[in-house]
């Protein structure tokens, strides 16, 4: 009897055993844990002192894994003040200045090992009738309700261990007027311009040299300089996504 009462003793811990190796690989196989990082652009005029020519970049390793890119977006044109294929055609302006950026080849670049020719975006833009900042798995470009002072907002999500980014949102503020002719009105393609190096995790930058920068983080009614890259800019999108040599964070007086 006692040998009995040993052996089902035995089996139920074989039992156990198993079931806990079995749930090893169902633990591991769990969904990645998914953060997130907003970013503010304010109404605001550039304080002076700057130049386009300043080299300076915020960013802290999160990133579009390689085989992401291109990245696919929408646009959902609603509130925009223009029409949908002006909204779409300024929007994608704004995403092809950085894709200018990176595809570009040097030839010391071949020696070096960087990347280059780099695609980020896709070139087929899509319209949508969603709009908002939530995690679905879709990219999106809309305009809707934000607070007094802000022009937009961009919400990034990423994989917390990898910072391999997921999704990204942007939002335009509809309490204020939009526009493509950067005159009486925020313009589109300006403001989008900024909002679109956020998608790439480049941050905003404060400091009055970086003032003539796209990633400046205040915008102006009129405003068009933005759609322009600066030295800054440029040097901070091909520092993530062609591993050119620069600083995380740093500087060069102009």
């Amino acid at each position: 009897m006692a040998e009995c009462v040993d052996l089902r003793k035995t089996l139920s811990l074989l039992v156990v055993l198993i079931l806990a190796a079995l749930m090893v690989p169902l633990a591991s196989a769990r969904t990645p844990e998914i953060s997130e990082v907003t970013f503010y652009l304010y109404y605001g005029k550039a304080i002076g002192g700057g130049t386009p020519q300043y080299d300076l970049f915020g960013y802290d390793g999160i990133h579009w894994s390689t085989n992401a890119l291109p990245v696919s977006y929408y646009v959902n044109s609603k509130y925009s003040g223009v029409s949908s294929a002006n909204t779409v055609s300024a929007i994608k302006a704004s995403f092809e200045a950085w894709d200018a950026a990176v595809d570009v080849e040097h030839e010391e670049w071949e020696q070096t090992g960087y990347h280059f020719r780099v695609e980020l975006y896709n070139d087929n833009v899509k319209t949508t009738s969603q709009s908002g900042a939530r995690l679905n798995r879709m990219n999106l470009v809309s305009w809707g309700y934000l607070g007094n002072g802000i022009l937009a907002q961009t919400r990034v999500w990423y994989y917390t261990t990898s910072k391999e980014i997921v999704e990204f949102d942007i939002i335009l503020n509809r309490r204020y007027k939009w526009g493509i002719s950067g005159t009486n009105a925020f313009d589109i393609q300006n403001i989008a311009t900024h909002e679109a190096g956020h998608t790439l995790l480049i941050g905003d930058l404060y400091s009055s040299p970086s003032s003539e920068l796209t990633m400046y983080g205040y915008g102006s009614l009129g405003e068009v300089k933005k759609r322009s890259l600066g030295y800054g800019d440029i040097h901070g999108a091909q520092y993530i996504y062609c591993g050119a040599s620069a600083p995380l964070i740093g500087s060069t007086e102009p």
